[in-house]
């Protein structure tokens, strides 16, 4: 654990760590992050500030980027104007369905190049038909994994 930080902290700062290795802003890791562990499981705005010494811009910011991704959904209480931010249970899904896409164009576009590589460059050609065959795979596999799970999730829930 960092100097200084306490257990939330330091999983706060790995979560935005996490995120900003996957592309996105550090501070959206850190409020997945502490969305993840809140009790109850969802936090104000305020909160959120205050939990994470930041701004109240780079919190409103942070919060439209996650509900944009899907990653965290608005939740009101009765008789409260304030609103709530907490995990969407489906994020994960989602971040699984974004790589299954991201695969999935990836694949298209060596399709593509292997269509534009010469004839006489068949050495090439066969590198591109090997990624693309890579990449449909994955893509394959990755399909069945998120049915397989939603399956096995739902039937858990019901």
């Amino acid at each position: 654990m960092e100097e200084g930080l306490s257990s939330v902290e330091t999983y706060c700062e790995e979560f935005g760590s996490f995120f900003e290795r996957i592309g996105l802003p550090r501070m959206a890791g850190r409020v997945f992050g502490l969305l993840i562990i809140a009790e109850p499981p969802y936090l104000s705005a305020g909160e959120l500030e205050e939990r994470l010494g930041a701004s109240k811009g780079s919190i409103s910011e942070t919060t439209r980027l996650l509900l944009h991704l899907g990653f965290i959904e608005v939740v009101t209480l009765p008789k409260e104007r304030r609103r709530y931010f907490r995990i969407k249970v489906e994020s994960a899904y989602k971040m699984l369905e974004d790589q299954i896409d991201l695969f999935s164009q990836l694949r298209r576009l060596m399709e593509m190049g292997a269509t534009l590589v010469s004839e006489r460059n068949m050495e090439r050609r066969k590198q591109m038909e090997d990624m693309v065959h890579f990449f449909s795979h994955f893509e394959e596999k990755l399909k069945h994994i998120l049915h397989m799970w939603k399956e096995r999730y739902e039937g858990r829930r019901d």
